[in-house]
């Protein structure tokens, strides 16, 4: 299984006030979760290394321009045990 999801985590009030403006505007709403709630999605299932994570910290490859940044959407790839 495999899910990416909007946080708060790294921009916190800020994501907020964007997906509160996006929810306004938009027929399809935007729901945040902290990453604790995301992982519950997982529950039964073994998550391959490195978990969840914010999107670019999930098996960054080195690429000459630059480090991956923290960012509000997290991910990871679960297995049934």
């Amino acid at each position: 299984m495999v899910i990416t999801h909007s946080t708060n985590a790294a921009t916190g009030e800020a994501m907020e006030e964007a997906v509160r403006q996006w929810n306004e505007a938009s027929s399809t709403p935007v729901v945040l979760r902290a990453p604790e709630q995301i992982e519950r999605f997982f529950e039964g299932l073994e998550l391959v290394e490195p978990g969840l994570v914010s999107i670019p910290m999930w098996r960054p490859e080195p690429t000459g321009i630059g480090e991956p940044q923290f960012m509000d959407e997290f991910g990871a790839v679960a297995r049934k045990p």
